[in-house]
């Protein structure tokens, strides 16, 4: 039985990917309740400055924007690999 190369690939990926969320969750910590504990200036936003207090945001808090950017760019890489995704039984079977 032949392994296939893809297969193998997108399996280390997927170790590699789930090793960099565990190194960031061991690394830094997640306030995920602090918010809503204490008043903050991020609950009480007025609406024509949404946008800045958005970009403000995450710019102090980069470690939300890059875990986001790191699901994208892995189904990006997920997707793409399976479009150009060879299939093997379509070549034998063609004639």
């Amino acid at each position: 039985m032949k392994v296939d190369r893809i297969v193998v690939l997108g399996l280390l990926a997927t170790i590699l990917f789930g090793a960099f969320l565990a190194f960031l969750d061991l690394k830094y910590t997640f306030p995920v309740f602090s918010y809503s504990e204490a008043p903050s200036n991020l609950i009480r936003i007025d609406l024509p400055t949404l946008g800045q207090s958005v970009g403000t945001f995450l710019w102090s808090y980069r470690v939300f924007d890059l875990i986001a950017l790191a699901f994208v760019l892995f189904g990006a890489a997920a997707c793409c690999m399976a479009m150009i995704r060879e299939d093997k039984e379509e070549e034998i079977r063609s004639p």
